[in-house]
């Protein structure tokens, strides 16, 4: 069993919490947000795959408002970071120094020294860094793949992937 603990429950992490709850051998075991409303037992959600007014049940999970203070108090492999892009190196190199794996949100930092930084953590450590480029990994993504190595849609010239959907 791999034990997550996540780290920003706004939009982006509230859609990785809901994909660990439906993996299997996966235990999402702590949450963690500056914001002490985004933590609570039963937390307003944000929307997206969780639907518009759902309520986000963190009621099996451990909660923090601080990353050292959940890493001092779990037992986890893995950190998954969903906070705001300023805050991915700070934040990996210190779940890589207490020896955990990192999955990160895109994208990985602001500046080359900083991706360098986390890179750097991760090898210190002998752990992995995993740059969450996700959606590569949504079903409509991998359909459209498949399409164009079977050359069913003919030589693609150009691929608009944006906000509005797919053109090819």
């Amino acid at each position: 069993m791999v034990r997550v603990g996540l780290v920003g429950v706004g939009f982006m992490g509230q859609q990785h919490f809901s994909i660990y709850n439906d993996m299997d051998g996966v235990e999402l075991v702590a949450v963690c947000d500056k914001i002490p409303e985004r933590v609570a037992e039963t937390a307003a959600s944000i929307g997206g795959n969780l639907g518009d007014a759902a309520e986000l049940d963190l009621s099996a999970q451990a909660r923090y408002t601080s990353l050292s203070e959940m890493l001092a108090s779990e037992e986890l492999d893995v950190v998954d970071i969903c906070t705001p892009t300023h805050t991915h190196a700070d934040l990996t190199v210190e779940a890589f120094g207490a020896g955990l794996n990192v999955v990160c949100e895109k994208p990985m930092a602001r500046t080359v020294e900083q991706c360098d930084q986390m890179i750097a953590a991760a090898e210190a450590a002998g752990k992995l860094l995993f740059i969450a480029q996700c959606i590569r990994f949504w079903p409509e993504y991998e359909v459209l793949a498949k399409m164009v190595e079977a050359g069913d849609l003919g030589a693609v010239a150009a691929a608009d992937v944006g906000q509005r959907g797919m053109a090819v």
